[in-house]
């Protein structure tokens, strides 16, 4: 009966491992998103990131900020009064920016603790 040979463990799994079906694509979108000056995203240490609640914890309405901030491949600054804080947005004049994006806030009306 003609038995097939088994194939070896290390070629069955060739199978299964990632395949890249345009070879470089990811290189020239890294390259594309350097020449467009685009960033990833700052992870915030544990630390960082509760100093940053206490900061957007203690901002009212009202007060004058100075917020740094994430978007669309690039960090960006608001400065100015805050119109209001809704479930997890702060609107600084007409600026809407998710606190999920915020990497530093400031208020230079009240003192903030330094954690």
């Amino acid at each position: 009966m003609g038995g097939r040979s088994k194939m070896p463990a290390a070629e069955r799994a060739k199978q299964f491992m990632p395949f890249a079906a345009v070879t470089g694509l990811t290189a020239a979108l890294e390259a594309r998103e350097r020449e467009m000056g685009m960033s990833a995203k700052i992870e915030l240490s544990e630390e960082a990131a509760q100093q940053l609640d206490r900061k957007v914890r203690s901002v009212r309405n009202g007060d004058t900020v100075t917020a740094r901030y994430y978007c669309r491949g690039e960090y960006l600054t608001a400065a100015g009064k805050v119109m209001k804080t809704d479930s997890g947005v702060i609107f600084i004049g007409d600026i809407e920016i998710p606190v999920s994006e915020l990497i530093d806030i400031d208020s230079a009306n009240t003192e903030l603790e330094d954690g």
